[in-house]
């Protein structure tokens, strides 16, 4: 019966599984059915895509509108595309091209004309008191925006410009808190080379504080053309920075943050064994060479690494709130900024507040609106000893043998060495730092306001009066034990000082704009009025023998000092008044004309010298536009030229006059009390004027491949006249200051050259690759006075040759035996190993006189340049950005540090290894033989110190991902961003110091010393709501 029963019920389980299959069957064959059906109703969509101009465009994507379906056009601009829908979407895309959408409607051939995108051909270009059409520029403007910039973690706007801009140069500062120096065409004056920064229509000589991300464009004028409405304060070229505004529509919410990892390079210096082991052998030579009559000292057995005491992780954090929105007629924009670095160093930390506020609003024919940008920044920082710059420079001068902490030798429990065991001169930078008494602190607070009102009289003419205001205050407050944690340094009073400074900016605009057309006739222009009024107000004291408490700590105030060792105060006031106008003419596209002049009044030069006027004239000629031009591979060719003159009041308030400054310690009548009195500081020169910079630009823009590629390149000649300089006179005038004069002249000229391609492979993938070069070729044509030249000790600027040329002794090789050494006999003493210097003078020794002029190891580069690519895949992107500079010499300040065996400092483990001996003989300077007590080795005036600096460094390798919200997360959020980058991890160079990249000054343009950029790994989040 139960297995009856099983029969049964598997005999139904069969049928039913039977009849399952038939229904499973049944459906299958159903949608076979249909989907051969649909198949046979999809069509086949082909034609041809071409440009406005009748020519193939080749690449061009086609894809199905909502699926992945596409192509892309062949060499003919042919396409076929299978399987579409009779009721599909075709979408057609191409680089630099109007995306087009086209229903197929049943359609098998479909042909379609593309156009040339107008917001990428008609891109509007700041150009002071106004904006152009990009394509109707006539001068050399450079444009940088945020999304060039922003997988990096950039602090300032030199930050943002590195690499960007070519003939743009930008040198990073080293320091945290320190800003890059900024140079545009090469050096043209001897006092400042600093640009002039216009932010949102105001004016100022820097730009601390800012935050760029408030940034919207940035536009760098280069040429006459372009700056010339500037007048007196473009020489140095003009930056001009637009702040971001809000846009009609509901309110935004946007964050952003950064976090980033950085930390600094370290060189590869030998350990405390190997240092001993030098060290000794040092010594004996020294004693074998009869150099030092010394002992060879106890070294101790300590094995300290000071690079690793100093430098250290750090990890910035920047947070980003802003807030946007607009209504018929109105739109804001307010944002938030706080920056927190803890520094890459020891004892040094800043930290940043920004906050920007923009509005607009709109009332029938007026326009009312302003722009605030608020900044407040301390940094605080520990002094490294009376000499230090960085605190860097003294570790290197600390050695591996010398402990961090000392009970028996040292100060406080602090090593720094003695006469018996090891010492040096260095200060032990972990004993300065953690000495609480011992450090600065600097508030900076800048504030930038404008703001403006317009009135559109006719539709041609609009009058704007703007109205702006800067200001810079700046505290400083330090502190210092007077311990000196250093061999052969005494202690000192404690002592206390104090300064603060004010800057305000007042500036009143007037301009008459106007825009009118005529057919093919297009003018446009401005005339307007500035008035500027710069007050600054700065007072300082310091006292000494400060109030210590029961704690040890001294009572960090200026008022707690027992003496009165300083007070000083100052005012001063400059005004400049302003008067421009500038006209544009465009006729049918093909012609563009445009004029520049400018009158500019200041309060720096006497009467009589005090007004300088500043034209300029351009000519741009669009030989695309001409009805004979049949070029069908290159789309866009135009035409530039002009010539103008810029100027430059590069001098103090009160230069033109004397000075009278009070002084203690004058004994009158012969007595002996000394009494306070008043002397003459500087010489009046009453006939100072303007600076005046001739420039001529020749530029040519042009498009290829469908604007796929797109390039310029520029010849410009500037000539600087009347350079303010400050001419040495006799010291038989007296303790006074150098006069400054308009005597001397320069030259720069160069070539530079841009270039973008952009292109899309397929529907998901794009690119696009840029290319900066550029080469100036600098000269000091003239110093006036019968001067010429100017020593600067390792450099020397002389008329006819570039600026800060090496100036220094010439080595040919190393000795090879003691006989060679002795029948050259130079140098007393020198034997087998040590360096042979060529006797320029042939006076028989070796001293500075025989320093000669390296005219083929010029410090600066024959070529910069940048590179820039760009990858996209739907929404991934990925980033490789570097710059470089090449065919350039350098001043090597840490070899010559690390590498002088006559004193004990850090050794570089390549000089440890390649020293000269009899077993390791070679002929390199870089590695002579050396011993105690000889310092003919170990001059700072010679060429040992030079080696090649040329660079390119990876500053940015970055992948980000784009997300859009969809489903639930887009009721919370719009979109994310989120990015991973690696900064300056990687450049190719040999140089052997930190960082080819440094800012130097003006006479010594190569010379190097121990500072760098730190290396950092950024996480980025950008969230829209």
């Amino acid at each position: 019966m139960h297995m009856l029963s099983i029969i049964i019920k598997t005999e139904g389980s069969i049928q039913s599984f039977g009849n399952s299959y038939k229904r499973a069957l049944t459906l299958l064959c159903l949608f076979t059915l249909i989907f051969t059906y649909t198949m046979a109703q999809n069509i086949t969509v082909k034609g041809k895509v071409v440009s406005d101009k009748s020519e193939p465009v080749i690449g061009a994507t086609i894809a199905v509108e909502g699926n992945s379906t596409g192509t892309v056009t062949d060499l003919d601009g042919n396409y076929v595309l299978a399987n579409v829908s009779p009721n599909a979407t075709l979408v057609f895309s191409y680089v630099g091209m109007t995306t087009q959408k086209i229903a197929v409607k049943k359609r098998s051939t479909i042909n379609v004309v593309m156009k040339d995108n107008a917001v990428l051909l008609n891109e509007t270009v700041v150009i002071g008191y106004g904006s152009i059409k990009k394509s109707d520029l006539t001068g050399a403007v450079s444009i940088v925006k945020p999304a060039d910039f922003k997988n990096r973690s950039v602090t300032s706007i030199g930050d943002a410009l590195q690499g960007e801009a070519a003939g743009v140069t930008v040198r990073s500062g080293g320091l945290l808190g320190d800003l890059p120096s900024i140079q545009i065409r090469g050096t043209g004056n001897l006092t400042n080379t600093d640009p002039l920064y216009v932010i949102d229509g105001v004016p100022t000589d820097n730009n601390i504080g800012f935050n760029v991300n408030d940034i919207e464009s940035i536009q760098v004028l280069k040429d006459a053309s372009s700056a010339a409405i500037y007048g007196s304060r473009a020489a140095n070229g003009v930056i001009i920075i637009t702040t971001k505004k809000g846009q009609q529509g509901k309110p935004r919410v946007e964050y952003s943050t950064q976090i980033s990892i950085q930390n600094m390079k370290k060189l590869d210096l030998i350990n405390g064994d190997q240092w001993r082991s030098m060290m000794t052998q040092v010594y004996q030579n020294g004693i074998d060479k009869g150099s030092t009559t010394e002992s060879i000292p106890e070294f101790w057995k300590n094995n300290t690494n000071w690079q690793d005491e100093f430098l250290k992780t750090g990890v910035q954090q920047e947070h980003n709130l802003a807030i946007s929105g607009g209504g018929q007629g109105s739109r804001f924009r307010v944002s938030f900024g706080y920056l927190n670095n803890p520094g890459y160093t020891i004892a040094r930390d800043m930290h940043r507040f920004t906050t920007s506020i923009t509005s607009e609003f709109h009332f029938g024919i007026f326009k009312v609106g302003e722009s605030i940008q608020l900044s407040k920044i301390n940094l605080h920082y520990h002094d490294f000893g009376p000499d230090s710059t960085n605190g860097l420079d003294q570790v290197l001068g600390l050695i591996p043998v010398i402990p961090v902490k000392d009970d028996v030798y040292g100060k406080n429990g602090w090593g720094y060495g003695n006469r018996q065991y090891a010492y040096t001169n260095a200060y032990n930078v972990v004993a300065q730092s953690d000495d609480n008494n011992n450090y600065e602190k600097v508030e900076d607070i800048y504030m930038r306001a404008s703001s403006y009102a317009e009135a559109t009289i006719f539709p041609w003419l609009t009058y704007k009066l703007n109205l702006g205001s800067t200001l810079y205050d700046s505290d400083l407050h330090g502190w210092d034990s007077g311990t000196a944690y250093a061999y052969g340094f005494t202690d000192t009073s404690s002592s206390a000082s104090a300064s603060a400074s004010r800057t305000w900016n007042y500036l009143i605009e007037n301009t008459l704009s106007f825009n009118k057309k005529f057919g093919e006739h297009n003018i446009m222009g401005v005339v307007g009025m500035s008035y500027q009024d710069t007050p600054t107000r700065s007072l300082g004291s310091g006292t000494q023998d400060l109030i210590e408490t029961a704690g040890g700590y001294y009572l960090k105030n200026v008022s707690n000092g027992k003496t009165l060792s300083s007070a000083t105060g100052a005012n001063s006031e400059s005004r400049l008044i302003s008067y421009f106008g500038r006209i544009n003419y465009n006729y049918a596209d093909r012609y563009l004309f445009q004029a520049t002049v400018r009158h500019d009044g200041t309060s720096r030069f006497a009467k009589g010298n005090q007004w300088g006027t500043f034209p300029s004239v351009s000519f741009g000629w669009h030989i695309s536009n001409e009805p004979f031009y049949k070029i069908k591979w290159m789309n866009s060719l135009k035409f530039r030229i002009n010539y103008g003159q810029l100027g430059s009041q590069n001098v103090g308030d009160y230069d033109y006059q004397s000075l009278i400054y009070s002084y203690a310690g004058y004994a009158f009548n012969g007595g002996t009390t000394l009494s306070n009195g008043q002397a003459i500081v500087n010489v009046a020169n009453s006939n100072i004027t303007w600076e005046k910079k001739k420039t001529l630009n020749i530029g040519l823009d042009m498009n290829f491949f469908n604007n796929r590629l797109q390039s310029s390149i520029e010849y410009y000649d500037s000539k600087s006249q009347h350079v303010l300089y400050a001419q040495s006179i006799l010291k038989t005038v007296g303790s006074v200051a150098d006069p400054v004069v308009n005597s001397a002249s320069i030259s720069n000229k160069g070539v530079e050259f841009t270039a973008t391609w952009r292109d899309k492979i397929s529907k998901d993938w794009s690119y696009n690759v840029s290319l900066n070069l550029s080469h100036n070729d600098n000269k000091l044509t003239g110093l006036g006075y019968g001067a010429t030249s100017y020593d600067s000790g390792t450099t020397l600027s002389k008329v006819g040759h570039p600026i800060g040329l090496f100036y220094l002794v010439k080595t040919d090789g190393l000795y090879q035996t003691d006989e060679e050494a002795k029948k050259d006999g130079l140098i007393n003493n020198a034997t087998a190993g040590d360096i042979k210097y060529i006797d320029a003078n042939g006076d028989g020794t070796i001293s500075q006189s025989d320093r000669q002029l390296l005219t083929n190891k010029s410090p600066w580069p024959k070529l910069e340049a940048s590179l820039n690519i760009v990858a996209n895949y739907k929404n991934w992107s990925a980033q490789i950005f570097g710059f470089g500079q090449f065919f350039k010499w350098v001043y090597n300040g840490v070899r010559a540090t690390t590498d002088v065996l006559s004193s004990q400092t850090q050794i570089r483990k390549a000089y440890y290894n390649h020293i000269w001996s009899e077993t390791n003989k070679s002929n390199n300077v870089w590695y002579p033989r050396t011993a105690w007590g000889y310092t003919y080795n170990d001059i700072f005036y010679s060429d040992r110190w030079l080696e090649r600096g040329d660079f390119f460094k990876f500053s940015t390798i970055a992948l980000s991902y784009n997300y859009r919200a969809k489903g639930v997360l887009a009721h919370v959020f719009e979109s994310a961003r989120i990015s991973l980058t690696m900064q300056n991890m990687l450049c190719l160079t040999s140089y052997t110091g930190y960082d080819p990249d440094f800012s130097a000054g003006m006479f010594t343009p190569g010379n190097s010393s121990a500072v760098g950029t730190p290396r950092s790994f950024i996480f980025g989040l950008n969230v829209n709501f």
